[in-house]
């Protein structure tokens, strides 16, 4: 992968913990093993406003983008029944993502 990507993000800014996996923090997911290992991303800003239109959970959350090379790990694009254009993200993990990706959404604002 050569290009932008976007993450979503527990907080404000960037943090070592948002380029965890679901594994590497022993949080329980579904679907295949090998992508509890990786991180979901998107490839662009519309594909981050669907899964926002798609899943509530999303729309609380800043989204962050970077820019990858081959060097820093490997994507795979995999679909969901809501979520088409969803992509997992197998890391390098000995480079700092941090560093790397900054905020380009806030939080969707609350309705009524």
């Amino acid at each position: 992968m050569r290009g932008v990507i976007y993450r979503s993000l527990r907080g404000a800014k960037p943090e070592a913990i948002d380029f965890q996996s679901h594994a590497e923090r022993n949080v329980y997911s579904v679907g295949p093993e090998c992508q509890k290992w990786g991180l979901s991303v998107w490839l662009s800003e519309e594909d981050v406003k669907h899964a926002r239109s798609v899943m509530a959970f999303f729309r609380r959350k800043h989204i962050a983008c970077g820019q990858v090379t081959p060097l820093h790990g490997v994507i795979k694009r995999t679909p969901s029944g809501n979520q088409p254009n969803h992509h997992t993200y197998w890391r390098d993990h000995t480079i700092d993502f941090v560093p790397l990706f900054r905020v380009v959404m806030p939080p969707v604002p609350a309705s009524g």
